[in-house]
């Protein structure tokens, strides 16, 4: 499924969304808006879809993100300071999760709705 993000007639943005990707997603999501997504048709999400879409994609985010935080923080050895345990962790999820390929699509379907939303663009979904 090809996602782009157009304004004036003109492509801002495109990004690829795997069929398998979806197949992750949808089931972990409860809201019909992300839902009812047909893969192999076309759409056309309005602003306020773009903002349910992006909603879901950053609670997935930042559960996956906790998640990562609570095994690491609990496996690794860290400093006592504050500071540095949070950078060390950060550090330690970001890499861990730029390894998952559903992570990366993940990234890039959150930015192209951020694209689209702070410049009032339409977001086209064709299916495959």
């Amino acid at each position: 499924m090809d996602w782009s993000v157009e304004k004036n007639g003109g492509v801002l943005l495109r990004a690829t969304v795997s069929e398998e990707f979806l197949s992750w997603l949808l089931p972990q999501v409860d809201d019909s808006v992300v839902t009812q997504m047909d893969p192999y048709g076309d759409a056309l999400l309005e602003r306020s879809q773009q903002e349910r879409w992006l909603r879901v994609l950053e609670g997935l985010r930042a559960a996956a993100e906790a998640r990562m935080r609570a095994q690491h923080g609990a496996r690794t050895r860290l400093p006592r300071d504050p500071q540095l345990q949070e950078r060390i962790l950060g550090e330690l999820v970001a890499r861990e999760l730029e390894k998952e390929p559903r992570w990366r699509e993940l990234s890039e379907l959150q930015a192209l709705l951020e694209l689209a939303l702070e410049s009032g663009a339409r977001v086209h979904a064709l299916g495959d």
